[in-house]
């Protein structure tokens, strides 16, 4: 599940310099909340050129990109066109 918001807490030994970015995050779980805690390793910085509904898009979608083309194998040893 994807999520995007801003840092509103930082947990113990987590820098916090992240609080008050904006970020777009990764869940299994739980997602649905008006408040989400997640790990700082499921974070990432939205892009500044981005809005939230766009950034949030970017995890899903180069997971699935990932698991094709690299966990599944379905395109190993063949070239990949990527056309954005």
């Amino acid at each position: 599940m994807k999520l995007r918001g801003v840092v509103g807490e930082v947990g113990q030994g987590v820098d916090r310099d992240l609080l008050g970015q904006p970020v777009v995050a990764m869940t299994r779980f739980g997602g649905h909340g008006e408040k989400v805690a997640v790990g700082a390793n499921q974070i990432f910085e939205k892009p500044e050129a981005l809005s939230f509904e766009q950034a949030a898009a970017i995890p899903v979608n180069y997971l699935t990109a990932y698991a094709l083309l690299v966990v599944d194998g379905r395109f190993a040893k063949r070239r990949v066109g990527i056309d954005s």
